[in-house]
């Protein structure tokens, strides 16, 4: 897992999850930052790379528990992906 951000911890909860989702699927998870409004995720077939991109200023002043919420969530999202098209 490459994990960029700098001022946003991951919990270990989170991190555990990521590597889960990395056995199931084959594909890392890049975890950083980027100046946008909240956040956003892109799948990378070819690279076999889930990019999770978050605003670290913006999400600053959140919880531990949101920030993990809100990364579990977008991971989620292409995890589902990932598997229905395993599935298919």
């Amino acid at each position: 897992m490459n994990n960029r951000l700098t001022i946003l911890k991951l919990s270990e909860k989170v991190k555990v999850y990521i590597e889960e989702v990395k056995k199931e699927t084959g594909y890392n998870v890049s975890i950083g930052n980027f100046q946008g409004k909240g956040a956003r995720i892109t799948l990378d077939h070819e690279c076999k790379y889930i990019r999770v991109e978050i605003n670290e200023e913006e999400f600053k002043k959140e919880s531990e528990g949101e920030i993990d919420y809100t990364i579990a969530h977008e991971v989620t999202h292409e995890f589902l992906s990932l598997k229905k098209s395993i599935a298919g």
